[in-house]
């Protein structure tokens, strides 16, 4: 795309990308003495509680002091901390902005071949064979990334930068699931000036509320024009459907451990010219992370020689024509991250889609704990909301999803034992569609840089909803007058969602 792209200047407008800040530069300085004396007296009850449990009626009084200093710390060192970092998002230089100007913009719809994924073996599948497309360029946000699955796209990639001279890679990944193999690997590819990667790490903060912010992005892109969006990562425990494939590995990491056996997964694959907007928003945010991990401000970005108007006019490959995708698709991108979080534009579109649903909506997410502008979205839908998600067995989810259930009409409880509910669909009147890595919980809200893409066609939403008849029928009925909004499980949800909401859902 030489001599095909522009600068421009940061603007007010809700879509936007990746580190531009909407409206007014975003500080970590914004709490006002209410919300802190809450949290304050929040974390003093939790340790008066935590004396009582472990040292009956003496224990209250030392717990509630102790809770109260740790609190008064927090904030000490938080303070000094984000004085240091008030002006983590500043507006982007505009000499540092380079966006193609023939492109999709954010928000608009573009057209696409694409394919709903709902196995996440497949989906690996379709990467690998995506990564042997590649001659010019692939672009990868894993978020969780280790194993031996990693090891073997690596040596995928390493075979197309040999063949392919011209080819460059660059990565992003969690450290959680990497092992030291998998960094040592890391390392040795970055010899060649052609391949960068970067780790991100979870940032915590207090400011303007207890949270912790972390990369949820997983997308990959292969030369600007085929792309894989969505929720599933790569580790052997991440790409097994419905029963484990073989023992666990050897070396996994604690994290790993974690993990379930086997994951029921969403992903998007797809190819046209919304690749390189994707691409775009990719290198966006790595130079976000780059800044935030390591103080170095550089956009990576970096022109293909075939032009947006020639992959426009290019045929799926024969490589993807046995997947089935589904030809000539509406299709528009959003993302959003914790620079957005008075106006994430994520958050605004599936909150303008429930409001305009008019017959069904459909949710199906790990998390079932939206916030506020979903929320209100939601209480105008009574009779239309179905949703389904892992809730119902762990702590937090449980306590928090339970809270939220008066918002829904249909609640159905994924259980397989073993086998994690990790999707993050939505569909609306059979005719619209919303996928990408986006949970329906304040951490992707307000905390976490996420994207999706929204699908207008009846073909690709009749595709997602038998998918997702299929999970309510693997799932259990819960109805929202039942014993989940009892008083009791009402208050420890919203204790749940207000403490460890945004650092886990």
């Amino acid at each position: 795309m030489t001599g095909m792209t522009r600068l421009v200047t940061p603007t007010n407008c809700s879509v936007v990308g990746f580190g531009t800040p909407i409206g007014a530069p975003y500080r970590m300085t914004t709490q006002d003495a209410c919300e802190k004396i809450e949290n304050i007296v929040l974390i003093t009850l939790l340790g008066a509680g935590i004396g009582l449990a472990a040292w009956g009626r003496p224990g209250i009084s030392t717990g509630a002091v102790a809770g109260f200093m740790f609190s008064f710390l927090i904030y000490s060192v938080g303070r000094i901390w984000h004085r240091v970092h008030s002006h983590r998002y500043e507006v982007t230089p505009v000499s540092k902005q380079i966006v193609d100007q023939h492109s999709p913009a954010l928000g608009k719809y573009s057209r696409a071949d694409v394919k709903v994924i709902d196995n996440a073996a497949e989906c690996f599948e379709i990467k690998k064979a995506l990564l042997r497309l590649a001659k010019t360029s692939i672009e990868w946000s894993f978020n969780f990334a280790g194993g031996r699955d990693f090891r073997e796209v690596m040596s995928i990639i390493r075979k197309r930068m040999d063949e392919h001279p011209q080819l460059r890679v660059h990565l992003i990944l969690s450290e959680d699931l990497l092992t030291k193999q998998d960094r040592l690997l890391l390392q040795e590819l970055e010899r060649h000036q052609r391949f960068a990667y970067l780790i991100t790490q979870r940032l915590y903060s207090t400011e303007p509320f207890p949270h912790s912010e972390e990369n949820h992005v997983k997308l990959l892109l292969v030369d600007g024009q085929h792309f894989i969006l969505g929720g599933s990562g790569v580790h052997s425990r991440m790409t097994a459907v419905d029963s484990p494939l073989g023992p666990p590995e050897s070396d996994e990491t604690f994290s790993a451990k974690l993990l379930h056996r086997a994951v029921r997964d969403t992903d998007l694959a797809g190819s046209g010219p919304m690749a390189e907007t994707m691409r775009q928003q990719f290198f966006a945010l790595y130079q976000t992370w780059e800044n935030r991990t390591h103080n170095v401000d550089i956009n990576r970005f970096f022109p293909l020689e075939e032009s947006v108007s020639q992959l426009e006019q290019c045929s799926l490959p024969a490589a993807l024509e046995g997947f089935g995708y589904i030809k000539n698709v509406k299709i528009k991108l959003f993302v959003g991250g914790p620079e957005h979080r008075l106006k994430n534009p994520i958050t605004e579109e599936v909150a303008k889609r429930i409001r305009k649903a008019t017959s069904e909506i459909r949710l199906a997410s790990l998390c079932i704990n939206p916030t506020k502008p979903i929320r209100e979205a939601l209480k105008g839908q009574r009779g239309r909301v179905v949703v389904i998600g892992y809730t119902g067995h762990t702590f937090p989810l449980s306590f928090a999803s339970w809270a939220c259930y008066n918002l829904f009409d249909k609640i159905f409880e994924h259980h397989s034992l073993g086998i994690m509910y990790h999707r993050k669909i939505d569909t609306f009147d059979g005719k619209l569609v919303v996928v990408g890595s986006y949970n329906l919980g304040a951490k992707s809200g307000d905390c976490d840089d996420e994207i999706i893409c929204t699908m207008k066609d009846e073909r690709v939403a009749q595709v997602v909803n038998c998918s997702l008849v299929a999970d309510a029928a693997d799932s259990t009925l819960q109805e929202p007058q039942h014993q989940h909004l009892s008083l009791v499980l009402k208050m420890v949800g919203s204790v749940s969602q207000y403490v460890l909401g945004r650092f886990w859902i």
